[in-house]
């Protein structure tokens, strides 16, 4: 992302080439459209499941690419607002401030940054705006992507369709577990063979419903029995 590299690189020639990029995402008629692009330019985004009035803003994490991962964007290891960012923007060079008192003139701050966001959330609604929603039955790995269809887990190699909430830094292999140091559990517990099958078997129906509970049995003169009160006896009035 170019403002964190720009936050933290002590390099003068490359906040000046960063300063550069982001200037240049600036579109004088339309603060929306520099929103627009200045989200592309940090590959950030929105989150389609977040569209409130101040949502969060989200990092698109990249392999070869492709939008693996979503996550969200932090400052000090503390989540980033929209309204937030907005903000940040404004103050972000001495061009950018300019250009935001430029085109909301002697307005209030505060209204200004919240109907800024509004129109941003807006035209997120629309698909006009960076914004995704994550794939919650899909788990990218560096290889491809592993995906559950409803029936089965589907591996597809070197493709990552969707974003995830999972990105794993290493290899999918079908014939081997899917997450690093998985096998050793078993190897030190001594689950092997049938065992370690049924196991895995079991771990795999988390994945997905398996049908609906039953329904309750009919009523009964004995269970009826059982849901008296309990100060009241079976062969007469309490005492």
């Amino acid at each position: 992302m170019l403002r964190v590299e720009f936050a933290t690189t002590e390099c003068e020639m490359r906040q000046d080439e960063i300063r550069a990029e982001l200037h240049r995402c600036i579109c004088p008629d339309s603060m929306l459209e520099t929103m627009r692009k200045d989200f592309n330019a940090n590959s950030i985004c929105l989150h389609g499941g977040d569209l409130t009035e101040t949502p969060f803003v989200y990092e698109r994490v990249r392999k070869e690419g492709w939008c693996v991962k979503l996550r969200l964007l932090k400052y000090n290891g503390k989540p980033v607002s929209l309204e937030q960012y907005v903000r940040d923007w404004r103050a972000f060079s001495d061009e950018t401030m300019e250009v935001w008192l430029g085109t909301y003139k002697k307005r209030n701050m505060e209204v200004c940054v919240k109907e800024l966001c509004s129109d941003v959330v807006s035209r997120a609604k629309l698909g006009l705006f960076p914004c995704l929603t994550p794939d919650m039955d899909c788990y990218n790995f560096k290889n491809g992507s592993l995906r559950w269809d409803g029936t089965d887990l589907v591996f597809t190699p070197d493709h990552w369709p969707s974003p995830s909430l999972y990105y794993f830094d290493c290899d999918y292999n079908r014939d081997d577990t899917i997450l690093p140091y998985f096998d050793s559990i078993f190897d030190t517990q001594g689950i092997v063979g049938e065992q370690k099958e049924a196991i895995l078997a079991h771990f795999g129906r988390l994945l997905s419903r398996q049908g609906t509970p039953p329904p309750p049995p009919p009523l009964t003169p004995s269970t009826e029995l059982t849901r008296l009160p309990l100060w009241q006896g079976t062969s007469g009035a309490a005492s």
